[in-house]
């Protein structure tokens, strides 16, 4: 099973488009777990609309307000799924996405600590530069200066031990150190199809 992790904070408005998305793929085996940071707009309200269709599993967690850094250390945490794929507020997957994923992962032969894969705007036109490699870790693509925002699917077991530092009056965090980690740990499957739809 995938975990999808949304970590949001007052985007009561943008949400239903990613549920839409997620209960329209060609394969539910996944679970949507959600990090509210602190919304005041009625973010709960919404989740538990969806909730209660019970097409998709969906786990909701509050905390204090801290910013996405501190949201995606608790989603780390609290995952159930083997894989575990960060999906903002803002996106929305393509409707085989966590099907085309789920080949991927049973395909696979080696211990891949995750797999990278493209991003595409609304309009169809992928973000970024293509991989030229296959499999390597973060800092070989960086290094090959392969652009763009990808989207990423990682082990749980790997980022459940790595955590964002935490600062006081601190709500932004780059996310570079996770990526950073996980290329210190294992190799990772770089794959040249689209699901993950951005703004």
């Amino acid at each position: 099973m995938i975990t999808i992790l949304t970590p949001t904070y007052n985007r009561r408005h943008l949400l239903e488009r990613l549920y839409i998305s997620l209960k329209k793929q060609s394969s539910l085996d996944f679970e949507w777990l959600i990090i509210d940071d602190g919304s005041t707009d009625d973010t709960f309200e919404l989740i538990d609309d969806f909730t209660k269709e019970s097409i998709i599993r969906i786990r909701y967690f509050f905390k204090a307000n801290g910013g996405k850094h501190t949201a995606l250390n608790i989603g780390f945490e609290k995952a159930k799924g083997k894989w575990l794929m960060v999906v903002d507020s803002d996106d929305y997957l393509l409707t085989d996405c966590v099907g085309r994923l789920e080949k991927v992962i049973s395909e696979l032969e080696d211990p891949f600590v995750s797999i990278s894969f493209l991003r595409q705007y609304d309009n169809g036109e992928i973000i970024g530069q293509q991989f030229s490699l296959n499999e390597g870790t973060y800092i070989d693509n960086m290094e090959l200066g392969v652009s763009g925002d990808k989207a990423d699917l990682f082990r749980t077991d790997i980022v459940r031990n790595f955590r964002f530092p935490e600062y006081r009056n601190e709500t932004f965090m780059a996310e570079s150190p996770l990526f950073l980690y996980v290329s210190q740990i294992g190799v990772t499957k770089f794959i040249n199809f689209s699901g993950h739809v951005t703004e």
